[in-house]
């Protein structure tokens, strides 16, 4: 006869009871609820396809013509619909042009990025204010280009309530063959199962309390009797190692008593997370900062206590996915902390499935190294100032100098045409320089503005190369590679070529008369153009770097080289390792502002003794389509004309010899020394002016300031801005709101003349 044990008994039991189950449920349920649930879906979707093809092409005509108040009528007209709750219509980049229906908040009604990026028809069904809905999206072609989308939201509330209904009837049915079957089984299960399982329960309890003499008296041949005897087995084992068991808890417990005091000692704060990041345990000094108990912050979120967490989410849950570990710097837990701190994020090992986020207070850290910094500031001003006022000193004498000799040769009666020319020539000499050195000073402090346009890197570098060739010592080797092709770039061309030059000079300098005792006297100085691509890497190490492509500018000598001391100092204001009245020590600074604002990098390697690379690496463009370089103007005539123009300038040198250039030019002059003054004259001599020349900055009115109220006067009055700064911000915002020209400070005959006459022809 046949005998199945225990395991069999219960394995058939639960394998006919779900053999059942599974057959009623797939033969009834399953194909009649999807035949249903497809059927509605599809004519639903139908429904709605067909509602948005009816109208598409004039919500397309509407989206092309801005019509929204059509679309809006339109839309109204669809809700008319039964089962639409929200319609929406979305331009081509998924802004919402107009909406209609029940929802409030326009982010349920957003387009995802892969819609936009997809296109074409997008369906699926989704859960919304406690309703079921069929989300359908369409793009609005005309001529094979992207009008925009038509969003409908179609609810299925009575689908899924069918569904409902109908699960619940079959649920119904399976509870009650479930019932029958159960009472089946369990009456079986009680007497093979159940009752020895309670009985080896109640004594388990017993044993728990510490009661180890228990034993079971069952004598059964099938899995129970083998339980039985284990059991009795476990209980003699139990009483024999309980005590090594509590003398090894208590070694484990007074270890976790000296790590917890290790941690507890640290200042830095604690926190070790699991997977859903809830605190799981944390030390003293992270207490303190929350100021409440440990037990109370166990078991919940980090973000209750420092709400700046919820920032950090990303970054821990990537540490414990991926298992690498985070550093942030200068972070502040709250809004309104003044702190800072360092946070480190570092995975959980063994097996253990969370984080440790260590958090260090850097405040007083932070502060000396600002107050650090701020002393190296103040120290580079120092020397900027000295080495400014020396630089200007010497223009200056020059200029005094000139001035005083031209004075005594007037009165001595000494003056003739050539002697003039020359002390006008002298003046003009001097004040060059000192307007190249302003310049160069405004380049440095980042105050001046570039003119960007599309330009070959090649040309540029063969102007320099060609200016190298000519005037560099004999015995520098000059090698140039170009880029192959064109190495196109997005910058002001004059600039480029200065800092070109700057860098070729240092390095022949540093090649000749700086070469030193154990150098020979000249050496090879080799220029080349690569493109580089910056990848992640590269961009990790070079904190100045993005992604992108660039043109590299390769400027290596075989000259001195420098210590690593020079190297940190080569780029400041004015240091400089040429002997005194060898340089300024303005050229690597400027050149290296130069590079900063055309929105790249300087990298420097040197060895002494060997030799100096300079790298420059500059933001490559598609170059699109050749253009027409406008050659300089040769003019030097003074361009007359007539008429009347209003001066507006707070210095009055300047209004000076600005009404004087401009009546020598043939015109009449109006000066005005504030912005007050000039609107009123302006508003009294409206037929008669003809122009204005008007100072950007003035106390009282600034110049865009008074360049509104006059054009409130007379809308097409003709306005030429002047200013000491080029593409100054403020200019700019004139000139988008009307100014006809801008002349730059200092302006001489010629310039004024010309600009004036433009001015007036405008």
């Amino acid at each position: 006869m046949l005998r199945f044990g225990l395991k069999q008994k219960v394995y058939l039991l639960i394998l006919l009871s779900f053999v059942l189950l599974t057959i009623v449920f797939s033969a009834i349920y399953i194909p009649f609820q999807n035949r249903i649930s497809s059927a509605t879906l599809e004519r639903n979707t139908l429904l709605v396809r067909t509602l948005i093809e009816r109208d598409k092409n004039d919500i397309a005509n509407n989206i092309f013509d801005s019509s929204h108040k059509a679309i809006q009528m339109r839309l109204e007209d669809m809700m008319a619909v039964g089962g639409v709750s929200n319609i929406s219509v979305h331009d081509d980049e998924g802004k919402i042009i107009a909406r209609e229906g029940v929802f409030a908040d326009f982010g349920q009604l957003l387009l995802s990025e892969s819609v936009l990026r997809a296109g074409g028809i997008a369906v699926d069904v989704v859960h919304l204010n406690s309703h079921t809905m069929l989300r359908y999206i369409y793009e609005i072609k005309v001529v094979g280009e992207r009008m925009g989308f038509v969003q409908v939201y179609y609810l299925l509330d009575d689908m899924v309530r069918q569904k409902q209904q109908s699960f619940f009837f079959f649920f119904f049915f399976l509870i009650m063959a479930l019932m029958a079957l159960g009472g089946a089984v369990t009456y079986g299960m009680s007497r093979t199962v159940i009752r020895p399982i309670i009985t080896l329960r109640d004594l388990m309890q017993k044993i728990t309390l510490g009661d180890f003499n228990q034993r079971m008296d069952i004598d059964r041949k099938d899995e129970i009797g083998d339980l039985a005897s284990t059991f009795n087995s476990m209980a003699n084992d139990l009483h024999a190692s309980y005590s090594e068991i509590e003398r090894k808890s208590e070694q484990i417990r007074s270890m976790r008593t000296y790590l917890k005091n290790i941690i507890d000692a640290m200042s830095s704060m604690v926190i070790s997370v699991d997977q859903d990041r809830n605190i799981t345990e944390l030390n003293q000094a992270a207490v303190d900062y929350m100021d409440l108990q440990e037990s109370k912050a166990v078991g919940r979120s980090i973000c209750e206590f420092i709400p700046f967490f919820k920032q950090l989410l990303p970054q821990v849950d990537n540490v414990i996915r991926n298992g690498v570990p985070a550093e942030l710097y200068r972070q502040k837990l709250t809004e309104t902390d003044n702190e800072q701190f360092n946070i480190f994020i570092y995975p959980l090992s063994d097996g253990a499935v969370g984080a440790v986020v260590r958090i260090d207070d850097m405040s007083e850290l932070y502060k000396m190294d600002e107050q650090l910094k701020q002393a190296q500031k103040m120290e580079t001003i120092g020397t900027l100032a000295g080495g400014i006022a020396h630089d200007f000193n010497n223009i200056l004498a020059g200029i005094v100098g000139t001035s005083s000799l031209l004075k005594y040769e007037m009165v001595s009666d000494k003056l003739n045409k050539d002697i003039l020319m020359e002390r006008v020539e002298t003046i003009e000499k001097s004040a060059g320089r000192a307007s190249e050195l302003v310049n160069q000073l405004l380049v440095l402090s980042s105050k001046q503005k570039t003119a960007l346009q599309e330009m070959d890197l090649n040309e540029s570098l063969r102007h320099v190369v060609n200016i190298a060739h000519n005037s560099f010592d004999k015995s520098i080797e000059i090698t140039a590679q170009y880029a192959s092709g064109s190495a196109m770039i997005n910058a002001d061309p004059a600039q480029i070529e200065q800092v070109l030059l700057n860098f070729c000079v240092n390095a022949s300098h540093a090649m000749t008369f700086m070469h030193g005792e154990h150098s020979s006297w000249g050496g090879a100085l080799t220029i080349a153009v690569d493109a580089f691509e910056a990848n992640e890497s590269f961009c990790r190490q070079k904190r100045d770097a993005r992604q992108e492509d660039y043109w590299c500018v390769s400027i290596q000598d075989t000259g001195v080289g420098m210590s690593s001391a020079v190297l940190d100092k080569i780029f400041d204001p004015f240091f400089t390792t040429k002997e005194h009245g060898s340089g300024t020590g303005l050229g690597l600074s400027v050149a290296y502002s130069i590079i900063r604002q055309h929105g790249g990098f300087v990298e420097v390697q040197s060895v002494p003794g060997k030799g100096t690379i300079f790298e420059l690496y500059l933001p490559s463009i598609v170059f699109e389509e050749e253009k027409e370089l406008t050659p300089a103007s040769d003019e030097v005539e003074i361009v007359y004309g007539s008429g009347t123009i209003l001066v507006i300038d707070d210095e009055e040198i300047v209004r000076s010899i600005t009404r004087t250039i401009l009546e020598e030019a043939g015109y009449s002059v109006l000066l005005a020394d504030d912005g007050e003054e000039g609107v009123r004259m302006y508003r009294e001599h409206e037929q008669e002016i003809a122009g204005v020349l008007l100072d950007l900055v003035m106390p009282k009115m600034q110049g865009h300031e008074v360049f509104k109220n006059i054009k409130a006067i007379n809308p097409q009055v003709k306005v030429l801005m002047a200013s000491g700064f080029v593409h100054d911000e403020r200019a700019q915002e004139a000139l988008t709101m009307g100014v006809k020209g801008f002349i730059q400070k200092p302006y001489g005959l010629q310039m004024l003349c010309k600009a004036v006459a433009q001015l007036l022809h405008s």
